[in-house]
């Protein structure tokens, strides 16, 4: 099964932070903004609309939806939260499970494509099987959005890893310089899952990266020199493996902390909520919490309580992964409302603190609005789709 990797963020990375071994990683879909201040959003984009409209809305409209599986409740309730949303719009849906299995997926394919549905939307889960699945869907002339791991022919729908480091980062800077973190007594943590491919690890990669450029005295480098090998960066990063797991990431930085200075502080982020949770432990039960600072990545009920009453955990990347399936009925909305859709629409990211999260995050853990719309799914505001749900503000 994929490691709580997938969904407990990125779905898959967001996703696959939930997931198995055999779950795909997508491919970067965007280059991730230069960071200018955390909470402020990229501009709007300008739809990009077909003369003609492609079709016309009728009613009812059917979709045919395949989910990773049914068979986590994580995952399962992922799948419930787009048949709920697509009765909230008005839309007939039929689900499939997937199962986390290629063949699975390849059959439901073509299961899907006999139903002739209006549409077909599909969160697939194992990477190799994508492109037998395009091939089917494109062959039979349905159209067709990918969630979180791409198939050819299908405009993809799913978070930004690398853009989810980058906000992290430029939240975290200013707390850390203010806590007396410095880019001289600072040595920067990384926890990555080795096995999880670039994608997903471009998190902590680009946390890195950016967080270099706003703390003078770390060592800058690309992200392209922090690899799935690198252990050291200059002198002022670490990475280890913490496998997407709590328990791996607690030993191996339990195991490398006697290699930075007591005199050090430590900043830590990683892929995940689990590992930076892992982290967390070993570095806890070193005696080192008050000189450490903790940026996790997912925005679970449990992390955003720690946002709330750990003084250490600073910074929380979140996904929304409950609320995706909002963008992609926007999505549908926009095809038959006859936009052309681009290969990729972003759902909702933002990076949380002590000082926005009641923005986004009931007392109990519960999301209550999502961030603004950006450049990467700005056109879905004319469809007058999200407007139904009543959480994005600023929508006209």
């Amino acid at each position: 099964m994929l490691k709580s990797r997938l969904f407990a963020t990125a779905l898959l990375a967001l996703l696959v932070a939930t997931g198995c071994s055999s779950a795909a990683t997508p491919s970067p879909a965007s280059t991730p903004t230069t960071p200018t201040a955390a909470a402020t959003p990229t501009a709007a984009a300008t739809p990009i609309a077909t003369t003609t409209p492609i079709a016309t809305i009728k009613t009812p409209l059917y979709i045919d939806f395949a989910n990773f599986t049914n068979a986590s409740a994580y995952l399962k309730s992922f799948g419930d939260g787009f048949v709920a949303a697509a009765k909230t719009v008005g839309f007939n849906i039929k689900e499939y499970d997937n199962n986390l299995d290629g063949p699975t997926a390849v059959n439901n394919a073509n299961l899907m494509v006999q139903d002739k549905p209006d549409i077909i939307i599909d969160a697939n889960g194992v990477a190799g099987v994508g492109d037998a699945m395009g091939k089917i869907f494109t062959a039979s002339g349905i159209p067709c959005i990918a969630v979180n791991v791409e198939i050819p022919g299908c405009p993809f729908a799913n978070f930004v890893t690398s853009q989810a480091g980058v906000d992290n980062a430029t939240a975290i800077a200013p707390i850390a310089q203010t806590m007396g973190f410095t880019g001289k007594n600072t040595t920067v943590l990384l926890v990555q899952d080795a096995a999880g491919g670039t994608e997903l690890n471009d998190v902590q990669r680009y946390f890195y990266t950016t967080l270099a450029g706003l703390m003078p005295g770390l060592d800058v480098v690309k992200p392209a020199d922090i690899t799935a090998t690198t252990t050291t960066i200059g002198t002022t990063g670490i990475q280890v493996d913490g496998n997407g797991t709590i328990e791996d990431a607690f030993t191996a930085v339990k195991n490398v902390l006697p290699t930075i200075p007591s005199s050090q502080r430590i900043i830590v982020a990683g892929m995940n909520d689990d590992v930076v949770q892992g982290a967390e432990r070993a570095i806890s039960d070193a005696g080192r919490s008050s000189t450490s600072i903790f940026c996790g990545q997912g925005g679970s009920t449990v992390t955003v309580g720690l946002l709330r009453t750990d003084p250490s955990w600073v910074c929380e990347g979140t996904t929304f992964t409950a609320f995706w399936s909002e963008y992609v009925m926007a999505m549908v909305g926009a095809y038959f409302e006859g936009v052309k859709l681009p290969d990729f629409t972003s759902v909702g990211q933002a990076a949380l603190t002590k000082a926005n999260v009641d923005q986004y995050y009931d007392s109990s853990g519960n999301v209550k609005a999502l961030p603004p719309l950006v450049a990467a799914n700005a056109y879905l505001a004319k469809v007058g789709i999200l407007q139904k749900f009543g959480n994005i503000p600023g929508l006209p």
